[in-house]
């Protein structure tokens, strides 16, 4: 639109130019008007907003989303923070049980006739070449 407006400007016949300060005229027009309408939606929303409890605007708000996640078949706020409680109590579970599974294990690697055995707790595992 800017290069639009700016190619309309440096054209020199007067009736491009004629058309270019009607268009221009006529976007003043639509911004003022628009931005009067935006004024009034905002004065209309704030002293709506004075007469609300608090508490109650939210709640219904609220109350609404459920009804939405449900008939959507969405979890519920609330089933999605005990499942978040689920997960950090089995998080934490898993971690502790890891935790105690955990044995220390001596690996030593010696010469064999086959070549070097590896063994892991003294059992043999493995029996490379090299």
């Amino acid at each position: 639109m800017w290069l639009a407006g700016l190619g309309a400007l440096t054209d020199s016949g007067s009736a491009r130019r004629g058309r270019f300060d009607a268009l221009l005229a006529e976007g003043r027009r639509v911004q003022a008007h628009g931005g009067k309408a935006v004024r009034r939606a905002l004065a209309l929303v704030e002293r709506a907003a004075t007469q609300v409890e608090p508490d109650a605007g939210q709640s219904r708000v609220e109350a609404a989303v459920e009804v939405l996640l449900h008939s959507a078949g969405l979890p519920s706020r609330r089933a999605v923070d005990d499942l978040h409680v689920q997960v950090r109590t089995l998080t934490a579970r898993l971690a502790s049980l890891v935790g105690a599974a955990v044995e220390p294990v001596s690996v030593s690697v010696q010469a064999d006739a086959a070549g070097w055995a590896v063994r892991l707790g003294g059992r043999p595992s493995s029996v490379h070449s090299t």
